[in-house]
């Protein structure tokens, strides 16, 4: 009862908010590296240009939409209206995008990767101020899409990490959990090595901020997953890392967790981007 109030509220506050900017939205198609048709959708803030970018990838099995129907607790349009120009896509095997469902390994970072490229070319976009939302399990798609720009010389600015779990135990959940794991054992080092996060952070060469509440959004008893990709993040060379309302560059004894549900992710989620935008 007290989640369908929270999302009751958040509905509400989104329905009421005004004096943001406005925002157009166009179809896009993206052709990844393997030459499969990516569905994309891309939002544009009014104003002046170039703007700085963003390109949010969903998690579980969602394709774009759920940055429209509240399965996400920020959605594109809004982000937009922060200023951002604004990409999402249909990951590979989802929606009405081609390939295979790949659960955030290969093709989804390469998914990434092609959306950012995209961006970069844009006149409408500054290519130097360009980052990554991941939502839940999307963030083994960012983080390593991440990794694959910086080793290609081309880092993005900065990566927000709402709420991912970093490797194999959390996300399935202690296997516990079926379809992330598609029948592969815990020991599979080659299928889930490319899909751990907290493998691929040290090496993105941009800022890193991960937002966590206690409880977590989907397993209550988990914020190992958090405390592991901050010291991964800390053990690293990276312009900057952060842990929600922390200050950047410290990795908290003693963590402040933000506060759970719909409408205070939402909250975060907006202070956090707003706070990058400039």
């Amino acid at each position: 009862m007290k989640r369908r109030l929270d999302r009751l509220g958040l509905a509400l506050a989104r329905r009421l908010r005004g004096g943001g900017v406005s925002v157009s939205e166009d179809p896009l198609v993206l052709t990844s590296a393997a030459g499969y048709r990516l569905a994309a959708t891309v939002f544009r803030p009014a104003g002046s240009l170039p703007s700085p970018a963003v390109v949010m990838f969903p998690g579980a099995d969602h394709d774009r939409r759920a940055f429209y129907c509240g399965q996400t607790p920020m959605g594109a349009a809004e982000v937009a209206a922060l200023g951002f120009v604004v990409v999402i896509f249909d990951p590979s095997g989802r929606g009405e995008s081609w390939g295979p469902e790949d659960y955030g390994g290969a093709e989804h970072q390469d998914g990434v990767v092609t959306a950012v490229q995209w961006l970069r070319e844009q006149s409408s976009v500054d290519p130097s101020r360009v980052g990554l939302v991941g939502i839940s399990l999307g963030v083994a798609s960012v983080i390593g899409g991440a990794r694959v720009l910086a080793e290609k010389g081309e880092p993005v600015r900065w990566v927000i990490d709402w709420e991912g779990p970093c490797d194999q135990r959390t996300i399935t959940a202690n296997q516990s959990m079926g379809a992330p794991a598609m029948g592969h054992r815990s020991d599979d080092t080659a299928y889930w090595a490319p899909r751990e996060a907290v493998r691929h952070v040290p090496h993105i060469d941009c800022g890193y901020w991960r937002l966590q509440a206690d409880p977590d959004h989907a397993q209550p008893g988990e914020l190992a997953h958090a405390l592991a990709m901050m010291r991964a993040a800390s053990s690293a060379a990276l312009p900057w890392f952060q842990l929600n309302t922390h200050h950047r560059g410290t990795l908290p004894s003693a963590p402040k967790w933000l506060k759970p549900g719909p409408f205070a992710a939402n909250r975060d989620l907006r202070r956090t981007l707003a706070s990058l935008v400039r």
